[in-house]
């Protein structure tokens, strides 16, 4: 057991390191970014405490960057301005299971149009490698690859989106290798991406509203990311919540806060009140 005295240094360690990796939040990633040498070298240097960056929440900023990616350079914040953002992450190019999602968000890009949602891509293979994956997955999916995929070769973007292990375990499947390693490999800070991918929903004013993460055996399901995306949205033009399970059209709930007699009046369809904090409202922006 630690003494009191090693646990109050390793906290005030652990602040520390905090405090210095969140200070990226509020630039550009590609501001000052490391060649991958000088990323091995920061990573080999580095105690594993220096990597605890505060985890990302939502309501949280969307942390900011600057990537290549297929279509050129791409600024996060920019490319979102005025607009919704969804930041989908890929662990690798040439997975089988991220080449279905890869089309289906394309096959889907209609219906994220509607919602005024700008869909980007990112993983830490290489411009030229997502080109070549876009072309096997055209192919293989028929359809037509529409969003622009990032090519965060250092892993930096990722790092600062929670993405990055940091406690030096590598983070490959199990049984490959003990801890996870992948056997031959170097280790750098690309092999500690965590194998999973992400869902990072932004909003117009650049907040987190919704963060997903799913193992990368297991295939995003967008319908669903879609049903959370028209629940958020509702909310955020309304004041009401939706329940298990909603769909579009189904009653939705009054927030506990508004009183019966303010209820009245904020909305106009009218509600069913089961108890005073269990309110049932037709939904508010269906005609």
């Amino acid at each position: 057991m630690r003494s009191a005295m090693s646990t109050r240094a390793s906290t005030r360690a652990g602040t520390a390191a905090a405090s210095r990796m969140a200070s990226t939040r509020g630039g550009t990633a590609s501001s000052s970014r490391p060649s991958t040498g000088d990323l091995e070298r920061r990573v080999e240097d580095t105690p594993l405490h220096d990597f605890a960056i505060p985890p990302l929440q939502i309501g949280d900023e969307a942390p900011n960057f600057s990537c290549d990616s297929t279509v050129g350079l791409v600024t996060m914040h920019e490319l979102v301005a005025g607009n919704w953002g969804l930041l989908l992450t890929f662990p690798r190019d040439f997975d089988p299971v991220g080449t279905t999602e890869l089309a289906m968000v394309s096959k889907l890009s209609d219906e994220f149009e509607a919602r005024n949602i700008v869909v980007l891509g990112i993983s830490p293979d290489s411009k030229t490698q997502h080109r070549m994956w876009i072309q096997e997955t055209q192919e293989l999916q028929d359809c037509d690859i529409t969003i622009p995929i990032l090519a965060d070769e250092t892993g930096d973007v990722l790092l600062t989106y929670g993405l990055v292990r940091p406690d030096g375990v590598l983070a490959g499947p199990p049984g490959e290798g003990e801890d996870g390693a992948v056997e031959g490999e170097e280790e750098g800070n690309l092999q500690h991406i965590v194998d999973c991918s992400g869902v990072f929903l932004v909003d117009p004013d650049k907040r987190l509203r919704m963060i997903q993460l799913y193992p990368a055996c297991a295939g995003r399901n967008f319908y669903e990311i879609l049903r959370a995306i028209d629940a958020i949205q509702l909310s955020t033009f309304h004041q009401v919540s939706t329940p298990a399970n909603w769909r579009q059209g189904e009653d939705v709930f009054i927030p506990v806060k508004i009183t019966s007699t303010t209820a009245n009046s904020m909305y106009p369809k009218g509600f069913l009140e089961i108890r005073n904090w269990f309110r049932l409202t037709p939904q508010p922006d269906l005609d």
